[in-house]
């Protein structure tokens, strides 16, 4: 299954770097949206991908821009000043991925998602709840 990542930078270049370079190596995409100017670091890993809004937008449109623009099944939503364990998609995946498999009849959407909320949020492999 192919995991996505959009991550909604609203001049948070910084922290967005921050978290690109953790969450890039345990994902399968990422797509950041640049809601406006100085949202996007200077320098990205190769392949992520910037969607830049000509002007800024709503949270919730930003987010289904980079929605669209995944490729994932799977899709997780992050705060752009989140610092995620380096195993915290395998931890959030793992239990989504068996519900689906345990209740194939269940009519999920095109697109799963899964929300990382920030606040400089870690995410503590073995915990059930971000900090």
């Amino acid at each position: 299954m192919i995991v996505s990542a959009v991550v909604v930078s609203h001049g948070h270049a910084r922290e967005l770097e921050v978290l690109v370079s953790l969450l890039e190596p345990q994902v399968d995409e990422v797509v950041v949206v640049a809601n406006t100017p100085g949202s996007v670091p200077a320098v990205l890993p190769q392949g992520v991908r910037v969607l830049e809004n000509a002007r800024p937008l709503r949270l919730a449109e930003n987010v289904n821009l980079g929605v669209a623009a995944t490729t994932g099944e799977w899709v997780l939503y992050s705060n752009p000043d989140v610092v995620p364990a380096p195993d915290a998609v395998g931890v959030l995946h793992g239990p989504a991925e068996a519900v689906t498999e345990l209740h194939p009849g269940w009519n999920f959407p095109t697109k799963v998602g899964v929300t990382l909320k920030g606040s400089r949020t870690t995410w503590r492999t073995g915990d059930s709840t971000c900090y």
